[in-house]
């Protein structure tokens, strides 16, 4: 007999769109602007249409006119491209010291080649959200006039898509701090080139090839030196030897080089002064790296020159080390003189001296330049600001409130272009006091940030806020407790619950203090935390927060207030994960009609609080509920949102998720293909979203039984996945396990384990041991396990699973009860029946206690101890268990549904072991006929019928017909799996002992079943 135990996995389809709600908080700035980021599919068509002419890009001027000693780097980065073929990582990354010349190399690359791409791009990669913003310019420079009234968040969506349909470009990635920060842009855009630079070595392995640069050949370096400092006649031989020396002195560094010589031919110094000089600077004490300490000497010399020459540059130059390094808006500094024509001559000599790179439109200076500029000089007094400090506050915001800080709005375009020199200066804000003024600058980028939905960009912004305002104003001051609960919430949207959750119960105690429990920011602070918890799989204490917290919102606020419908709906959520569907969908009917009564039947809360209703449903095991609400609401956001907003594909994944678990496979299969067709379509090929459709479609075609389209999708899914977000993603575990389960199902069993083996180890270490999706795994890998035939290995599998769900869930949550019947399935397997029996019993009974009679859990654990029953051979308990479990799979489930015809082939196998021949032919005919029609004639369940009634046949006697159901068996898996396969050569077996049954009526009866 075909094997009915359940596998209580991680759901092959996760419904994307609905999710529990957190509140956040107001930053009290108005931003003009939309911060919607959904394209509209006249933007899309633009991406795939734009042209640029070929070598169209933004690359800035090459700093130095200068490039030497660099030709074999030059031929390596396009050997490395040619050698990584087709299937390589379309990225090459440089690697070296800083102001080695990485920059320069990747730039020269650029120039030399640009008209061999159609687009080149350079992008500041310091931080992921710069990457984005990088991105967000290039829509800018295609499609101006969209751009100029799209969010940041559109205009990065759109440049992603152009990308995706227009191979053959270069991406310049400057100043990779981290590796991985590359890993979604690399996976999302594989046709054309990335060229990356860092000071990261390592990191780069499955991402990119790396050409490592090192400081210069003491003949370039010389040659460097000596045409940076004598731009008209040659250096004489003693010149040259002492150009040697200084050389060597500054360790062959491209940029102390360049600067050193700026210097020599600016001043017009004598080079062996100069090179004592600083030699003497050199050979003091210094705690830095030697990078660093040699530029820091050379700009010794310099700054002293430039500052009896031109006040105003050294003033400039010193508030520029506060600001972003890869380009400063030249007006910024304007204020700082009273002509604009003083600021621009100051800027120039910067320029001369090469201390700065200029634009028409900005300025820019070296990281590790400004890594000497803000160390303190000795002595300085720790209450006052750095150099440059104040002026840089200062010019940012006066940028950003060119009226005042008493202005009520701020644009939102000026405050866009703003954010890198906000960034730039928290990023260093604890190493001196910091102005009023710009912390009000940096509220409203916090403002403007959030709005736009880009919570971790905000976050080093709030997290300096929240200790600057606790520092300041104390922990109990109302704007303090707001920045700790946005910064708790955005620790949470990054998945970084271990500092999420302490930050929020500690934002809650100290709002009860302050406020008092029936305050609304006490309430969405409680709603907050168990937010929190359900996310950490912690129900036990999340479910009754949330209890607390709608208590208190229904109290002081009024049932249909829009925080307490938010409260109550991922209450709702919480007691579906904490296995009581029934509660969870009274409270989601109870939420909707509250939803529709306060605010309509089409706004998009209400949409959304009907769609979770259906899936409440979909958990209960109710798809005849769930269906029509699931069609209901796919068809109103299909006319208020549109046929390819994000949420209506939402609901057509939801829909088709509850056809699959209906057993409806061929509707489901057609609604997946139409959700991943509309996906490739507007999201393009590798976007997550589009990757999620691909896995979901893949799963069905397992359940269709179409393994060889499901394993390769699934397999490329993963790969997807693994490289857009990395392998520990809750998205990537996810596609990981249903490849498992499929490799399980399709009988690659040693495949099966390794892959829950590595889920289950990945789950341990993200989630912890004792999550809730971590027990549904465990219990996974020993069912997987249980196949391979280490049922020993499977049943303590199995018993650690129950100890810990028990321990965590409770004994009698459904997730606890269904590791209880799996353990009862590996005791059966393991011979122990008995025990297994004895187990099911007190698991049945209390599935009826707790879901009731005809619950598909209850149906199931009958279904399950009539097999336990049978393989004891109590046949006088297993056929009337089997007769009442088959009655209610027809009621509960359908005809048509895997689980009921697996049900009644059970009981036709028992009836043929009781002797009652004919009901057992009879049934095993119906129920063959029922495989055929829902799922085919090759598939696995319906050759496992065949097969059964032809040995059910044959022990009835009927041997023609035992044999002519072999015949067609055989036949069958020849074609699907091949004459070799093992249950090739089993059917075969069993059609040859047919044949010599029916030669010889009463040598042979019975023949083990196969499990294909």
């Amino acid at each position: 007999m075909s094997d009915p135990r359940p596998s209580r996995g991680l759901r092959s389809v996760i419904a994307s769109g609905e999710r529990s709600i957190a509140v956040g908080g107001d930053l009290g700035m108005a931003i003009t602007g939309d911060g919607n980021v959904v394209l509209t599919p006249e933007a899309l068509n633009s991406a795939a249409t734009v042209l640029p002419p070929p070598g169209s890009g933004n690359l800035p001027a090459p700093s130095s006119d200068l490039f030497l000693g660099r030709e074999a780097e030059l031929l390596r980065l396009r050997h490395e491209w040619e050698a990584a073929g087709p299937m390589g990582p379309p990225a090459v990354a440089v690697h070296g010291l800083g102001g080695v010349g990485k920059s320069a190399l990747a730039l020269h690359y650029a120039h030399t080649h640009r008209t061999s791409y159609r687009l080149v791009w350079w992008i500041d990669a310091s931080s992921p959200e710069r990457i984005d913003a990088a991105l967000a310019d290039l829509a800018g420079f295609l499609v101006p006039y969209w751009a100029g009234t799209a969010s940041a968040a559109q205009r990065t969506a759109w440049a992603t898509s152009w990308l995706q349909r227009h191979p053959g470009w270069l991406l310049v990635h400057d100043n990779v701090e981290n590796p991985a920060d590359l890993r979604r842009h690399l996976g999302a855009l594989p046709d054309g080139h990335h060229l990356a630079t860092s000071r990261r070595a390592t990191g780069w392995r499955h991402l990119a090839r790396t050409v490592p640069v090192e400081v210069l050949s003491e003949q370039a370096a010389v040659d460097l030196l000596c045409r940076r400092a004598w731009d008209g006649p040659a250096p004489t031989p003693s010149d040259r030897e002492q150009a040697v020396a200084l050389a060597g002195t500054l360790g062959f560094l491209p940029l102390a080089l360049e600067q050193a010589g700026a210097y020599l031919a600016e001043t017009r110094a004598d080079i062996a002064t100069y090179r004592q000089y600083l030699g003497d600077l050199l050979a003091e004490p210094a705690e830095d790296i030697a990078p660093q300490r040699t530029v820091g000497r050379i700009w010794a010399v310099t700054l002293d020159t430039l500052t009896e020459r031109d006040p105003l540059a050294v003033r400039i130059l010193a508030a520029l080390a506060w600001l972003d390094p890869d380009g400063c808006p030249r007006a910024l500094f304007h204020h700082l003189a009273p002509r604009v024509t003083e600021v621009d001559r100051a800027l120039g000599r910067l320029h001369a001296y090469s201390m700065v790179t200029l634009s028409a439109e900005a300025v820019g200076v070296h990281r590790l330049v400004q890594a000497v500029l803000r160390t303190p000089p000795p002595g300085h007094p720790a209450d006052r600001p750095l150099p440059g400090r104040a002026d840089a506050e200062q010019a940012v915001a006066h940028a950003v409130f060119p009226e005042g800080r008493h202005q009520e709005t701020v644009d939102k375009d000026r405050l866009a272009a703003l954010v890198p020199q906000v960034l730039a200066l928290t990023a260093t804000a604890r190493l001196g006091p910091v102005s009023d003024d710009f912390w009000g600058a940096a509220l409203a980028t916090s403002a403007h940030l959030l709005d736009e939905g880009q919570r971790a960009r905000a976050l080093p912004l709030l997290e300096a806020m929240a200790d600057q305002s606790e520092r300041e104003d104390g922990p109990e001051e109302p704007d303090t407790l707001t920045l700790r609960n946005l910064l708790a919430l955005s620790f949470m949207d990054a998945g970084d619950l271990r500092r999420a959750l302490p930050l929020l119960e500690e934002t809650l105690a100290l709002r009860l203090r302050v406020l008092g429990p029936d305050h609304a920011d006490t309430m969405a602070s409680h709603m907050n935390l168990a937010l929190a918890r359900a996310e950490a799989g912690d129900l036990r204490q999340a479910v009754p927060a949330y209890e607390e917290a709608l208590a208190a919102m229904e109290r002081a606020l009024g049932r249909d207030d829009e925080l307490t419908l938010m409260c109550r709906n991922n209450l709702a959520d919480a007691y579906s994960a904490a296995g009581e569907p029934s509660r969870a969908v009274a409270l989601h009917e109870a939420n909707l009609a509250l939803c529709k009564a306060a605010l309509g039947a089409d706004h998009p809360f209400t949409l959304t609080s009907r769609s979770n209703l259906a899936c409440a449903l979909d958990a209960m095991d109710a798809p005849d509920r769930a269906l029509p609400i699931h069609r209901a609401t796919l068809g109103r956001r299909r006319r208020v949102l549109g046929a390819e907003h994000p949420d209506t594909n939402a609901s057509r994944n939801n829909l088709a998720a509850s056809y699959l678990q209906a057993g409806r496979i061929g509707q489901a299969v057609a609604l997946f293909e139409t959700a991943l067709e509309q996906n490739l379509r507007v999201l393009g090929a590798e976007h997550p979203e589009t990757v999620k459709s691909r896995s979901n479609l893949a799963g069905a075609y397992a359940e269709a039984g179409d393994a060889d389209r499901a394993v390769p999708m699934l397999e490329t899914a993963l790969e997807q996945y693994r490289r857009l977000l990395g392998a520990e993603h809750p998205e990537t575990i996810r596609c990981r396990a249903q490849l498992a389960d499929v490799a399980r199902k399709t009988g690659d069993l040693g495949r099966s384990v390794q892959l829950w083996e590595e889920v289950v180890d990945r789950l341990e270490r993200v989630r912890g041991k004792d999550h809730p999706d971590t027990l549904t795994c465990r219990s996974n890998l020993a069912l997987a396990v249980d196949d391979a035939g280490d049922v020993e290995r499977a049943v303590a599998l199995h018993r650690d699973a129950l100890v810990s769900a028990e321990r965590t869930l409770g004994a009698e949550h459904r997730g606890t009860l269904s590791i209880r019947g799996n353990l009862a399935s590996a005791l059966v397997a393991a011979g122990d029946v008995e025990a297994a029996a004895g187990l099911l019993e007190v698991c049945v009974d209390q599935r009826r206690t707790m879901l009731g009679d005809e619950h598909p859990d209850t149906v199931l654990g009958r279904h399950l101890l009539a097999y336990a029953y049978a393989e004891m051979g109590d046949l006088d308990r297993a056929v009337p268990l089997y007769q009442v479990a088959a009655v209610q799979h027809v009621k509960v489930l359908g005809a048509e549904h895997p689980e009921t015809l697996k049900c009644q082939s059970h009981l036709a196998g028992a009836y043929s072991a009781a002797g009652r021949h004919q009901e057992a032919l009879d049934l095993y005919e119906a129920t063959l006929s029922g495989y055929q029609s829902a799922f085919g004639a090759d598939h696995e369940a319906t050759m496992t019928c065949r097969n059964n009634f032809a040995v059910a046949s044959g022990a009835a006697g009927h041997h023609d017909l035992s044999v002519a159901l072999h015949e067609a068996n055989l036949a069958h898996l020849e074609r699907v799996l091949g004459r070799g396969h093992p249950d090739t050569e089993h059917s075969r077996r069993n059609l040859a002992a047919a044949r010599k049954d029916a030669a010889g009526p009463g040598r042979r009866r019975w023949r083990l079943p196969f499990r294909p």
